[in-house]
């Protein structure tokens, strides 16, 4: 599973980086001496009683609600320092009309949270670099709607300086709701809450840079907590961004096929792309997190702990959004990919087995009733034999496959349970290896459901359908389905012109669908993200040479004959 081979790019954008790149500390405040007491602080610019409040009936707004009351966002920081996370789905062209955020948070302390802990949530631009940073640091802008010693305040970061820093509400309450309303040229901000006077300040210079794609990040200081219970984002509806395809989408088509239609993503800063976001649930029908439940990312940092943080905001961005979700309940056996707490425990197998039942009963009680299917096992056969290097299966033995299925299944015993595997595509050692593996164990009884076919395909020599088809059906007479897994199709080392590969990558992802559609054992097409922009394959991290365009968008959400090859075969389907 590819998703591995990020994780450590991906700790490092989510617990730190998701923090703005320019930033000289993790703290957005000046030190405790800097704060007001009755006068504005030296840095602070105090809004002229003359600045305008922007004008909210100009045009109709549009609302859209990120958290509600009934799924909360809970952020619990066990760590000696501030940590950041990014909330999914807070995407906004500032320049394209006023904003107003409207959040409901409140602060959790502990007996050793710092005295000047600062809490609350940044509305910022870094996130608009993607995987890279801002080089330019004076390009960093950012509002922060925070608590710290005794109030709720405001501040406003250009580059390394803080050019605001204003108290608004003085309150031992550490739950408040607030409103922010920005205008449409990042000059002025207004601050409100219920039962008091809104005030308006005047920004030194203005909030937005080149582009005004903003994201809301929020901040806990160390042995800490922040719970928002209401966050939504308004904006005049005139300046959102709209898709102008009059075709109906993968998804519509899909749906009518009876089939998923799938793609992977994950917390990085290319979900805050507000087109991304208007593409991924447009066009898909199923969500796949990329990394978020990896044990060596977020999930377990330790044998006793779990962090849903990340996990939960892109199953909320799922549901509101209704898509069904497939997650990784289990790591791959590569200990180059399991957290150093495990691998170097000196754990019993006993001991592992617990280990083991415990994350499977912790993690899937708490999504039970919202992901129906779960990879509960991959890649222990390689080149038709089972893998020497796989952890669990040398510290415990081939019953672990027995055992994790049979647990997942009394977890929950709705969900669909997946074995997946690379290079199982077509007809060969490798897949003659899975497919009698699996028919052994489904004789014993146990509950494996689907199997997973990866399909991380090079345009230079793809399986041929007829092969793919008889693989698939063959599943069908043991009873169990064939999800498409991880489908990306590489363009590099394939010659022609760019037009002529894009034909042929159109033809491969044609050839994948129509084995699948024509199986009838096939329920699910997921690709591995959607677009280049995002694509593992073209990233440093990638081990398997080099990459080219392997996704059905291109790095500007532009469609790709792919796109249009997938789409035909499915209106077809759809129409029959």
């Amino acid at each position: 599973m590819k998703r591995t081979l990020l994780v450590f790019l991906l700790v490092n954008l989510v617990l730190s980086a998701c923090a703005p790149a320019s930033a000289p500390t993790p703290t957005p405040t000046p030190s405790a001496t800097l704060l007001p007491t009755a006068t504005p602080s030296p840095t602070a610019t105090p809004a002229p009683t003359a600045t305008p409040t922007p004008t909210l009936t100009a045009v109709p707004w549009k609302e859209t609600v990120v958290v509600n009351a009934a799924h909360p966002l809970a952020f619990s920081n066990v760590r000696n320092d501030y940590q950041h996370y990014p909330v999914i789905g807070t995407a906004v062209d500032g320049t394209a009309g006023n904003v107003k955020i409207r959040v409901s948070m409140e602060i959790v302390t502990t007996e050793d949270t710092p005295r000047d802990f600062a809490n609350g949530i940044y509305f910022e631009n870094a996130l608009r670099a993607g995987l890279e940073t801002i080089k330019d640091q004076s390009r960093y802008r950012a509002l922060f709607l925070g608590y710290q010693h005794g109030a709720w305040f405001v501040t406003y970061q250009r580059g390394n300086e803080f050019v605001l820093y204003e108290r608004y509400l003085v309150t031992s309450n550490k739950k408040q709701e607030l409103t922010l309303l920005i205008d449409r040229n990042g000059e002025s901000v207004q601050i409100s809450a219920p039962g008091k006077a809104a005030k308006t300040y005047r920004l030194p210079a203005p909030l937005y840079d080149v582009k005004g794609t903003m994201g809301i990040v929020a901040q806990t200081s160390a042995h800490s907590g922040l719970v928002i219970s209401h966050l939504s984002i308004s904006q005049e509806s005139s300046a959102s961004f709209t898709h102008q395809e009059t075709e109906p989408s993968l998804r519509a088509l899909a749906g009518k096929c009876g089939i998923t239609i799938g793609a992977a993503a994950g917390t990085w800063p290319f979900l805050y792309d507000p087109q991304y976001q208007q593409v991924l649930s447009r066009e898909f029908n199923l969500l796949v997190p990329e990394g978020e439940f990896d044990w060596v990312w977020l999930i377990r940092p330790s044998r006793d702990q779990y962090d849903f943080v990340a996990a939960d905001q892109l199953i909320n961005f799922a549901i509101q959004n209704n898509m069904k979700i497939r997650a990784y309940l289990l790591p791959s056996g590569n200990p180059n990919t399991l957290p150093d707490w495990l691998t170097k425990g000196n754990y019993s197998r006993d001991e592992l087995l617990s280990i083991v039942k415990d994350h499977i009963d912790t993690v899937i009680s708490r999504y039970k009733g919202k992901i129906s299917e779960w990879l509960v096992a991959s890649e222990t056969i390689w080149d038709g034999r089972f893998v020497s290097w796989n952890f669990w299966l040398s510290k415990i033995g081939m019953e672990y496959i027995e055992h994790v299925f049979r647990w997942a299944k009394e977890a929950d015993p709705d969900a669909v349970l997946i074995y997946e595997f690379d290079r199982n595509e077509g007809l060969d050692a490798q897949s003659n290896a899975v497919y009698y593996h699996i028919k052994q164990l489904r004789e014993k009884g146990i509950p494996i459901d689907a199997v997973g076919m990866e399909m991380h395909l090079f345009a230079r020599n793809p399986p041929t359908k007829e092969r793919m088809l008889e693989n698939m059906r063959r599943y069908g007479q043991i009873g169990v389905k064939v999800y498409v897994m991880e489908l990306d199709v590489n363009l590099y080392g394939v010659s022609g012109t760019l037009q002529e590969k894009l034909a042929l990558q159109a033809k491969i992802y044609k050839d994948v669908l129509e084995a699948c559609l024509e199986s009838g054992n096939c329920e699910s097409y997921t690709m591995w993200g959607f677009t280049d922009r995002s694509s593992w394959i073209l990233r440093p991290v990638y081990p398997f040479g080099g990459g080219e365009a392997p996704l059905i968008f291109d790095e500007t959400f532009n469609p790709k004959p792919a796109y249009f090859a997938i789409r035909d075969v499915l209106s077809q389907c759809a129409n029959r």
